[in-house]
């Protein structure tokens, strides 16, 4: 929707969602064999793990101007290029910090199984619980039981100024998430940077 508003993006890549959606169908039928820029085993680049190489680019605001171009050329283009481009160098060991922040959030919501199963709902079949996300609904059947104190989860409130700072691609901690901060507060004052 962000490339379709803007005119040189919608210009450049006019089909972009239904591109994507044939990059992956391609893919997935047909992984390609993707050679390292820097050498090293190539890597296999299958539909799911093309949606996590886009999902990783999206926390970042310069490879997040170029997933437009990368998903026009793998289905248009140069695909050897593009998917040399997409891959990140190396394959990037387990964030553990970044995983308990993950469960944090989600397990904390006492509604997680429904929000869950209600986006399922609005989400294409062969996007629904990649292995990333059922990794952290995994990780909060131990963590919300058997680790947490209730107390864990309780919004913190304080008469301290905070600035909340948000990202509004970042799909792992959203900018609703900093809305709601200061929405817990009793309210907003001040400019809202997303």
């Amino acid at each position: 929707a962000r490339c379709q508003a803007d005119s040189a993006c919608a210009a450049a890549a006019p089909t972009l969602a239904q591109d994507f959606g044939a990059v992956y169908e391609q893919l997935t039928a047909n992984p390609l064999m993707v050679d390292r820029a820097r050498g090293g085993p190539p890597v296999r680049l299958d539909g799911v793990r093309f949606v996590i190489e886009l999902r990783k680019q999206l926390s970042n605001p310069a490879q997040l101007l170029r997933i437009p171009l990368l998903v026009r050329e793998l289905h248009h283009g140069d695909r050897m290029r593009a998917a040399q481009l997409l891959i990140t160098e190396e394959d990037d060991p387990p964030n553990a910090s970044g995983l308990l922040v993950s469960a944090f959030d989600l397990c904390g919501s006492k509604t997680f199984d429904q929000d869950a199963a209600a986006i399922d709902a609005r989400v294409r079949a062969p996007f629904r619980q990649l292995p990333a996300q059922s990794a952290v609904v995994q990780a909060c059947a131990v963590w919300g039981e058997k680790v947490a104190e209730t107390s864990t989860f309780a919004p913190v409130s304080t008469n301290i100024p905070a600035l909340i700072l948000s990202m509004e691609f970042d799909s792992i901690t959203p900018a609703t998430y900093g809305r709601l901060g200061h929405l817990l507060q009793g309210g907003f004052q001040g400019s809202e940077l997303d």
